[in-house]
């Protein structure tokens, strides 16, 4: 047990550090490590034992802190235990940790979308976008959304457009983008 812990640690040190490529038989390692550990995770969840899944995800966070579900499970544990201020920090952590990771700053920024804070959504957001143009669907949704209820139709409309281009079969981003378009048009 101990050899597997310290294998973890030292992997996930090196890995968050770029040092190790690992070859197959070390990823299938970390992967039933990663698995075990999120089956305990859960079980601890679902039986009420918070304070258990919060440190395992802790500890996980610490030994793979590239991580995006872990660092996400443990930000929406603190939410649970209503430990607002953790589940911020976790998130901010993350995404200046890993600023070059594209998808770091989207839990940060649905995190202020929930709190209706949407001029830090576009702040934290639209340069990713910029950078990263292969974002997921509700980046581009909850930016968009953000323009708009800031009264940036202009931006609104573009971000739109430029998720459609990605998802054209997406009727409700069509939907969305014609609200905005009538708004523009007032």
């Amino acid at each position: 047990m101990k050899k597997s812990l310290i294998l973890l640690g030292l992997l996930g040190s090196s890995f968050a550090f770029g040092q190790a490529d690992l070859n197959e038989a070390d990823r299938e390692i970390m992967s039933a490590m990663r698995n075990r550990m999120q089956m305990q995770q859960s079980q601890w969840f679902e039986d009420g034992d918070f304070p258990h899944a919060i440190r395992s995800l802790e500890f996980q966070v610490k030994v793979l802190p590239f991580d995006y579900e872990a660092v996400t499970n443990l930000s929406y544990m603190y939410k649970n235990v209503e430990d607002f201020g953790s589940e911020l920090a976790i998130l901010v952590w993350f995404k200046e940790t890993f600023p070059e990771m594209p998808d770091s700053a989207y839990p940060l920024a649905e995190f202020y979308y929930l709190k209706r804070s949407y001029r830090m959504v576009v702040s934290l957001l639209s340069p990713v976008v910029e950078k990263f143009p292969n974002q997921h669907p509700n980046t581009y949704r909850i930016l968009a959304h953000s323009y708009d209820r800031t009264g940036m139709y202009k931006q609104a409309l573009a971000t739109w457009d430029a998720y459609i281009k990605l998802a054209p079969t997406d009727e409700a981003a069509k939907v969305n983008r014609e609200k905005v378009q009538q708004k523009l048009k007032k």
